[in-house]
Formats: structure tokens, C-alpha cells, sequence
């Protein structure tokens, strides 16, 4: 199953990069044409086999709290078995990190 992309939204960039030694597609999808980081954005990473090994969706800005990690564990697993269920039984849970990250312009 292809995951569907927001309706308004468009293909700003594609990278082809590293990812688990192979080589993968970095797709960024906005509104608008010019990159704006920690905006609005669909961000899929896909390999040339088409499976989908990260994706990240931030598409309206809130002040919700974060679920706990049993909780984010439960959407995770859902949202993976419902674009590929097959996959989903083959892979093995990790672990959850919390990250912080900081974004500058090339302007400082």
C-alpha cells in the first residue's frame, strides 16, 4: 500500500542518500516551494524496492503533549501494519529514544 500525501501537498526534494547499506529516497513534500525546516513537511524514506523505512508528517503545529512511550509503541505498530502488514510481522521492536534537535540557517 503507497502511503497517500495531503492533498495541497507537493514534491519539493528528493535526495538519494545512505541509509542501512543500501542506497534510499528522501522525498519532502510541502506547500510551499521553498524548504522551510521544522515546517509543514511529509518527509517519506523509501528504498528502490519500495518499502518505506522511515516517514515523518508534521503538518500542522500544536501544543499537544506527547503519549507515553507504550502509547507511541501502539501507534507505530498500527500505522506500520497498516501500510504493510507483511513487514510489520518480520520486524522486532528496539526501543524509543527521545531526541531533541536544533535547526540554524547558513546565516547562523
Amino acid at each position: 500500500m503507497k502511503m497517500i500525501i495531503r492533498s495541497g501537498f507537493q514534491l519539493i526534494e528528493t535526495i538519494r542518500a545512505p541509509f542501512n547499506q543500501q542506497k534510499v529516497n528522501i522525498r519532502r513534500y510541502q506547500k510551499e516551494a521553498k524548504i522551510e525546516y521544522n515546517g509543514p513537511h511529509i518527509t517519506i524514506v523509501e528504498d528502490s524496492h519500495g518499502i518505506i523505512h522511515e516517514f515523518s508528517k508534521l503538518i500542522t503545529k500544536n501544543n499537544f503533549i506527547l503519549p507515553n512511550d507504550n502509547e507511541a509503541r501502539l501507534i507505530a505498530e498500527q500505522i506500520i501494519n497498516k501500510y504493510d502488514s507483511q513487514r510489520f510481522l518480520e520486524l522486532t521492536f528496539i526501543g524509543i529514544e527521545d531526541q531533541v534537535r536544533y535547526f540554524w540557517s547558513k546565516d547562523g
